[in-house]
């Protein structure tokens, strides 16, 4: 499947369902509040994410809204059948919501494949201290 919205709500849905973020519910707000762009043609499965607002950021907020954007805060890593590697990292901006998927396999050196057979647990996750966490 191309890299585009339809591609885009998949991996929200495998993020959501699959990727152990620690606070789901935050996450699973800032999908709702939020469409997708940026659809990068590389091979990965990478976009933006335009947040329209009212929901709980997933980081605190820097203080001053810059251009750039506040980093990574997240990162779920699974392996396929025949070896290869799938990493989501999740970023934020300077505000806190969410602003960027990255979707790559084998460190962004191969396209992702069009069917991810991938397991039900990432055999590596890494995530901010700085996460909002569910209340």
């Amino acid at each position: 499947m191309e890299n585009g919205p339809d591609r885009a709500a998949f991996w929200a849905d495998f993020i959501l369902t699959r990727c152990e973020y620690p606070a789901p519910a935050t996450l699973r707000e800032q999908l709702a509040n939020a469409t997708f762009d940026e659809f990068c043609p590389c091979g990965c499965n990478s976009f933006g994410v335009q947040n329209r607002g009212g929901a709980r950021p997933l980081v605190p907020p820097k203080g001053e809204v810059l251009p750039r954007r506040h980093g990574a805060i997240f990162e779920a890593d699974f392996r396929l059948a025949d070896g290869k590697t799938i990493e989501i990292i999740i970023f934020a901006n300077d505000e806190g919501n969410l602003d960027y998927i990255e979707v790559d396999c084998n460190a962004n050196s191969e396209p992702v494949p069009k069917e991810v057979a991938a397991p039900d647990r990432p055999f590596h996750i890494q995530a901010s201290t700085s996460l909002n966490m569910d209340t």
